[in-house]
């Protein structure tokens, strides 16, 4: 796990294959790092494998907006897994 996508493209140009993309937690950038993920982000973009989006309630951030208050919203009600169409269902 890597801190930010700005250090993962530097490790992704060092082992310098096509194939592998980043998995993006916006949430861990806040929390590890305590980094502003709207900036980080750009880092990472053309090598983006999947971006895992989450509810970020406490810690040492909190991201607001309306858009993620929105989505988070949204989410509460719907039926409260989350999960990559690669993987099992629970």
């Amino acid at each position: 796990m890597l801190p930010t996508a700005a250090i993962g493209a530097k490790v992704l140009d060092e082992i310098g294959h096509p194939w592998l993309q980043m998995n993006y937690d916006p949430g861990n950038v806040v929390y590890f790092a305590s980094e502003r993920p709207e900036e980080d982000v750009r880092h990472a973009l053309g090598r983006l494998g999947h971006v895992h989006l989450k509810d970020k309630r406490g810690g040492k951030g909190v991201l607001t907006s309306r858009r993620s208050a929105r989505a988070s919203s949204t989410s509460r009600r719907s039926s409260g897994t989350s999960r990559s169409p690669a993987s099992p269902a629970r």
